[in-house]
């Protein structure tokens, strides 16, 4: 996988933008939470992050290496969930990877422990790598009031303004935005957007199911546990990223299941129903659905009344079985059976 040290460095600070992070109070689509809701959540998502009340994040903020997203007026920190990606990259960096059956060589696991020790970065060192990751989640929360609801099919409006206001500073907001990333290197941020992608991958490597479950429901994506939630809010995380830079700079860019070039001419046609499954949802569901065997017959019995009608719907629906419709060809009938009638 790429060396992430190097993929995300030199990322620019995106809170200079005051005055747009400010306005994010209002318009943002996920509640922050406080350090103990985050940390239920981080170890939902299988982080292996200790502690209930407190714990790893408020120590990473003290420390300088994990940044939060609003204060409260008692000085706790409130977090975004997209705060999991450095936490989750942090906790990684500390992983001895001392094999839990070494135990039982005591002398030998204190040998191998005494050596990883000795290579665990040290505070600076996490401190510049912490800044560029949490860098990645800035941008990723300034885009996530454009590009989130999108993503989950429903849009949370705000208790403190009007349909209306909301209305207006969304549309003022998103144009500032674009603004803000048109002044961004697309090539970089394009690898950053690929390692967020193996950093999914290796948590889980179901891109397929990824598929399903992304034009699925939001309700049902929202209640997954373990890494492969984990995965999934990194990939969620990865698009708002991906569509900002799309829009700014009418580009295309890999969808977040993609990890490879390899696709020959039609294989996504042919495997998903479309080359952008992600971006065509309701033509990619019926494909994912007979992909994972969940079609048990049709969904639709539509009738036509002879060769033209049936042939000119096969023109335009080439393989109505994939989408669960039953195309029943009367020959006539209808029309015989009228006219049969006194």
């Amino acid at each position: 996988m790429p060396s992430l040290s190097v993929e995300y460095e030199g990322l620019p600070d995106i809170r200079v933008e005051a005055e747009l992070w400010s306005q994010l109070y209002y318009l943002r689509q996920n509640e922050l939470m406080s350090e103990s809701q985050f940390l239920w959540f981080l170890k939902e998502r299988g982080v292996p992050a200790s502690g209930v009340i407190d714990g790893e994040p408020g120590d990473f903020v003290k420390r300088g290496w994990l940044d939060c997203d609003q204060y409260r007026d008692d000085g706790s920190p409130l977090f975004h969930p997209f705060r999991f990606f450095p936490v989750l990259r942090l906790l990684d960096r500390f992983d001895l990877r001392i094999a839990k059956i070494a135990s039982l060589n005591p002398e030998g696991y204190i040998r191998v422990a005494t050596w990883a020790l000795k290579h665990v970065p040290s505070e600076e060192e996490c401190r510049k790598l912490a800044t560029e990751w949490n860098r990645v989640v800035d941008l990723a929360t300034l885009l996530e009031p454009i590009y989130w609801p999108r993503i989950v099919s429903q849009e949370r409006g705000s208790p403190y303004l009007s349909a209306e206001e909301v209305t207006r500073l969304r549309r003022t907001f998103r144009k500032r935005c674009i603004a803000v990333v048109r002044n961004l290197d697309p090539a970089l941020w394009r690898r950053v957007h690929e390692c967020l992608l193996f950093d999914a991958h290796r948590l889980d490597e179901n891109s397929r199911l990824y598929v399903l479950l992304r034009v699925g429901d939001w309700s049902s994506r929202s209640n997954l546990k373990g890494k492969l939630s984990g995965a999934m809010w990194l990939r969620h995380m990865a698009e708002v990223v991906r569509r900002g830079f799309e829009e700014a700079f009418n580009q295309s860019w890999s969808e977040e299941y993609d990890l490879s070039n390899g696709w020959y001419t039609g294989a996504k046609e042919r495997v998903f129903g479309s080359e952008r499954p992600l971006d065509d949802a309701m033509r990619t569901k019926p494909f994912m659905a007979r992909d994972f065997g969940l079609f048990t017959g049709s969904s639709v019995r539509w009738y036509v009344e002879g060769d033209t009608e049936y042939y000119a719907f096969l023109e335009v629906l080439q393989e109505p079985g994939i989408y669960g419709i039953e195309l029943i060809n009367l020959r006539g009938e209808i029309a015989i059976a009228k006219g049969a009638l006194p």
